[in-house]
């Protein structure tokens, strides 16, 4: 420890610096980290701790007033104000966007993933590869034509440039393919091949009776050399194309198990498409056969057993004449239950996870967070777990936290998590208002995928904060807080150490789970027993300690100036009685 001596020169006038070289204090600062420690007279705890990692060679490290943080600047400015010029750090670029995207169709473009460790402004630049560019942070954009195009974003921080490149795969929209109900057939596109319908548990001998079809589902032709046909992994041979085979739009090509070698179990099985690059173009899984029936494409997607085989020729699954299952009859089974296709069944969001992408459902639940908070697009209702509720055209009823509503809709997955699709405004039913939903407590190491869509409470300590992201451990594990901007939430106010308790909505994202608060009422801070303890760096000395030292400082400098003025009149004294001694008579 180096104590500062007590002279005239160490006084530090307000708005003033004093600075202590290491030849006058002997203190040697490591430069692969250290600690410097302030100590107030005749304490033993420190007033202000200051820690470090790695240093910079030639840098200093400065307390930030506008930033109320630590940073390290190329610039040292010892007795002056710091100059803060700082490592720029680059962004980390990424974005969000549907895995199938048809032509026509308009669909968002999500950087929300995109962070900036100094949190500097960002500048956010698209090219679609299609010729068509954009500035927004998460922009709206429409492929007019099927095909491959290479999606490339940059983000700028104003001195660093970082490009994330993503290959979007855009199918045709093809009209003729509308069903009855007005629902299109997500899985058409130009030359897109699928698996159409299979017989699996023939009336015969299986070896000489199976076969599956494919189907063009788009309009353009495409040739299957190379492509291959497989069932479930581990199980036969895949089958290879190994010459040229010209499909036709809306044409069909059935491959016999006599030709193909490949043996479909009756109890469970799968069968995959695989194009010339090996990426899987289609996959269809089935438990129970039904014996001499195939199992068919139908509306919607939707696959059903049916007695009417038709390889090489359109699907039938509505022949009423014959009692064989017809479009508004037919059942599937899923699990334990059976549904009718095309109707909306009526269930609870405890059962949501029974049913399957594309399934149309209505549910209830309670508003947990309004429109345009956590996402233009969408909102949470909450229950029993609680469900992402989407619109494309942003089309809401005024919608309140603790609202009870009904909704319809499709069920889908959008960036990783479920979400249930609405059309318009009118499918969504406010029934009552109720008090807001409460928050689950929860440990760290719970959050999962279970628990993706239900507002949610932990508390823990901050570990970290990259721009939006704060890194919380409450012991058990470490989970994301994610700040979106219209939550009016500041990250910067959220410091290293300090202990939190966040309430927010669970979701996830490519990236992983991760809990969103909705406003700064949802980011609580705890007391914490000490500075140092919890690694905080004091910004100024507390007004409390500042007066005690003053007072205690003020008698011992009276004493000392009363001793200097006592010794000096006795010497004086003593001084003058030795010339009188000395005086002659």
């Amino acid at each position: 420890k180096y104590e500062i001596p007590n002279t005239q020169d160490v006084i530090i006038k307000a708005k003033k610096y004093l600075t202590i070289y290491r030849s006058e204090s002997k203190i040697a600062l490591n430069n692969g980290g250290d600690s410097v420690k302030l100590y107030q007279p005749l304490k033993d705890e420190p007033l202000q701790a200051v820690n470090y990692e790695k240093a910079i060679e030639g840098w200093s490290y400065n307390f930030d007033l506008r930033q109320d943080k630590w940073a390290w600047s190329e610039i040292a400015t010892p007795g002056k104000e710091n100059i803060i010029k700082t490592i720029n750090h680059k962004p980390t670029a990424d974005f969000d966007c549907p895995q199938e995207i048809t032509a026509g169709v308009p669909v968002i473009f999500d950087s929300s993933d995109t962070i900036d460790e100094d949190g500097d402004e960002l500048k956010y630049f698209w090219d679609f590869g299609d010729g068509i560019t954009n500035k927004l942070a998460s922009p709206e954009h429409t492929f007019l034509k099927q095909g491959a195009y290479t999606v490339k974003l940059t983000v700028s921080d104003g001195e660093n440039k970082v490009v994330k490149e993503k290959i979007i795969k855009v199918d045709a929209f093809n009209q003729g393919l509308n069903n009855k109900n007005g629902i299109i057939n997500s899985a058409q596109g130009l030359g897109k091949i699928i698996i159409n319908e299979f017989l699996p548990n023939t009336e015969g001998a299986d070896a000489e009776e199976e076969w599956i079809e494919l189907k063009n589902a788009g309009s353009a032709k495409i040739n299957l050399l190379n492509w291959k046909l497989d069932d479930s992994e581990g199980g036969s041979k895949p089958y290879a194309f190994k010459n040229d085979l010209w499909l036709n739009a809306g044409k069909f090509f059935t491959v016999e198990r006599v030709e193909s070698g490949l043996a479909l179990n009756n109890n469970a099985d799968a069968i995959r498409l695989f194009n010339d690059l090996d990426e899987m173009m289609d996959e269809v899984e089935y438990e129970a056969t039904v014996k001499g029936a195939s199992y068919a494409r139908g509306q919607n997607n939707k696959w059903f057993w049916t007695n009417i085989l038709t390889p090489g020729e359109e699907n039938i699954i509505s022949v009423n004449e014959l009692g064989i299952m017809d479009y508004e009859t037919a059942c599937v089974k899923n699990g334990d239950k059976i549904k009718k296709a095309g109707q909306i069944i009526e269930t609870t969001l405890e059962k949501i996870k029974e049913f399957e992408a594309g399934d149309l459902i209505k549910v209830k639940g309670t508003v947990a967070v309004e429109p345009g908070i956590l996402g233009s697009q969408y909102f949470y209702i909450v229950g029993s777990p609680g469900i992402q509720v989407y619109n494309y055209k942003k089309e809401f009823p005024g919608l309140r936290v603790g609202d009870y509503v009904e909704v319809s809709g499709e069920l889908s997955a959008g960036a990783g998590e479920p979400r249930l699709k609405t059309k318009q405004a009118d499918d969504i039913k406010i029934l009552a208002h109720r008090e807001p939903p409460a928050a689950n407590e929860l440990t760290c190491e719970k959050i999962n995928d279970d628990y993706v869509g239900q507002l949610a409470r932990v508390t823990g300590e901050v570990t970290g904060r990259k721009s939006s992201i704060v890194y919380l451990d409450d012991g058990t594990d470490e989970i994301i807080v994610y700040i979106k901007k219209a939550t009016g939430i500041n990250p910067a106010g959220i410091k290293e150490g300090e202990k939190i308790a966040v309430t927010g909505l669970i979701g996830r994202t490519s990236s992983g789970v991760r809990i969103m608060p909705r406003s700064a009422d949802d980011i609580v801070k705890k007391d914490i027993e000490s500075a140092e303890a919890a690694g905080q760096v004091l910004g100024e000395i507390m007004a409390g300690d500042e007066w005690e030292v003053a007072k205690r400082d003020k008698k011992l400098e009276l004493f000392k100036y009363l001793l200097l003025v006592a010794g000096g009149a006795i010497m004086a004294l003593a001084g003058l009685l030795i010339k009188i001694k000395r005086k002659p008579a």
